[in-house]
C-alpha cells in the first residue's frame, strides 16, 4: 500500500505537443536516470528494396559528426559526459534513444538533437559505417539460427512491406552514399513521424525548454 501511494505520489504521465512534435512524459523522481526515444514512425513502410536500412545507417554515421560536434568532439564529450545514444530499427519504426543522468541531460540532449538535424554525413565517415553495415550482413549469412530466421521472415512477409529489411540489404547499403542520406533526412526527418517518449527525474517545462 505505501509503495503504491510513493508510485503515485512520485510518477506522473503526461502527453502533449511541443512545436508539431508529440511527446510522452512519465515523471519519476525515483532517481536522477533521465531516458528519452525518439521514434520516427513508419519503419519498412518508409524503405523500398533499393534503399532499405537508410534511416538505420543514416543515423550511425551521425555518430560520426555533426555541424556543432566535429567526430573528435563529439566523442570526447561523449565519454566525458558518461552518456549512451543508441539506434534501434524494427518494422515499424525506428528508434533513437539517450540515456543519461539529469545532471548531464542538457548536454546530452544537444549532441543528440544535432545527430538527427545536422548530421556531417562526410562521404568516408559513410563509405566506412557502410563497411560494418555490410559485414554485419554478411555475418548474419553464417550464423545458421539468424540465417533460418530470415529466411523464414522473407517467406512469411513476402509481398508484404514487412519484406523488406529494415537493416538493409547488401546491395541496398551499397548503394547509398552521402547525397542519398542528406535527401532522406531533409525529406523524412519531419515532425510529423515523430514521437518522442521521455521517462525519468525531468518535468514538462524542462522537456518544452530542451
Amino acid at each position: 500500500m505505501l509503495l503504491s501511494i510513493v508510485l503515485a505520489l512520485t510518477t506522473l504521465t503526461n502527453s502533449f505537443e511541443v512545436d508539431g512534435v508529440k511527446v510522452i512524459l512519465r515523471q519519476s523522481n525515483a532517481n536522477n536516470v533521465v531516458a528519452a526515444n525518439l521514434y520516427f514512425l513508419g519503419g519498412a513502410r518508409q524503405m523500398t528494396a533499393a534503399n532499405a536500412g537508410v534511416e538505420s545507417l543514416l543515423l550511425e554515421v551521425s555518430d560520426r559528426g555533426t555541424k556543432k560536434y566535429p567526430k573528435a568532439t563529439l566523442r570526447r564529450k561523449m565519454s566525458r559526459l558518461g552518456s549512451e545514444i543508441t539506434t534501434e530499427p524494427s518494422d515499424d519504426w525506428t528508434m533513437f534513444g539517450l540515456h543519461a543522468t539529469t545532471e548531464v541531460l542538457d548536454s546530452t540532449w544537444a549532441i543528440f538533437t544535432d545527430r538527427v538535424m545536422e548530421p556531417t554525413l562526410d562521404p568516408e565517415d559513410v563509405a566506412i559505417i557502410k563497411t560494418q553495415f555490410i559485414s554485419g550482413i554478411r555475418q548474419r549469412r553464417d550464423d545458421p539460427d539468424a540465417l533460418a530466421e530470415s529466411l523464414a521472415d522473407s517467406m512469411a512477409s513476402s509481398g508484404h512491406p514487412y519484406g523488406i529489411p529494415v537493416t538493409g540489404t547488401e546491395a541496398s547499403i551499397s548503394s547509398l552514399d552521402a547525397k542519398a542520406l542528406r535527401d532522406y533526412e531533409e525529406t523524412q526527418f519531419v515532425k510529423s513521424r515523430m514521437l518522442l517518449v521521455i521517462v525519468g527525474n525531468v518535468d514538462r517545462a524542462h522537456v518544452e525548454r530542451l
